[in-house]
């Protein structure tokens, strides 16, 4: 007679080695995870809450969204800051193209370049210049032909002479 062996007592052994393996390998997994947001998240986020770029009134800022990418976020001017309760600035109204618009400051992100304000507005309310001495009118030297493209006279079309 053959002896039998009892090769289904060493597969049942080996598949609670493999099951025990797998369980621990997903518990030291799940503490990693733990200890890499407590600890490394913890001190990213401390340091994001110190801003080093200030912004002030007149500075030309990316107003940022969630729902649309960064190439397609608004620009806009910075009006007024509103500090909160703690004296901290935390909501900023900004012109943009579409309107005035309140953001909170976390939102916004300066541009690097810091436009001097007050030239700007100053350069704006100049006005238009003054002409005292008017050229003489004369219809027919101030007729413009019109060109193309390609610089070629473009001459109306006499199909009917009527």
């Amino acid at each position: 007679d053959i002896p039998l062996n009892n090769v289904s007592d060493l597969d049942q052994i080996e598949k609670t080695n493999v099951v025990l393996r797998w369980r621990y390998i997903q518990k030291v997994r799940e503490n990693l995870k733990q200890r890499f947001k407590r600890e490394y998240l913890g001190f990213l986020r401390s340091s994001v809450t110190k801003r080093e770029d200030k912004i002030t009134v007149g500075d030309i800022v990316l107003i940022g969204t969630d729902d649309k990418k960064r190439l397609h976020w608004l620009l806009g001017r910075v009006l007024e800051l509103f500090p909160g309760k703690d004296g901290i600035i935390r909501l900023v109204k900004l012109q943009t193209e579409k309107g005035n618009v309140l953001r909170p400051i976390q939102r916004l992100y300066p541009l690097e370049l810091k436009p001097n304000y007050e030239q700007v507005v100053s350069e704006n309310r100049k006005g238009p210049e003054v002409v005292t001495e008017y050229p003489e009118l004369n219809t027919d030297s101030n007729k413009t032909v019109p060109v193309t493209s390609s610089g070629r006279e473009i001459k109306p079309v006499k199909s009917l002479d009527l």
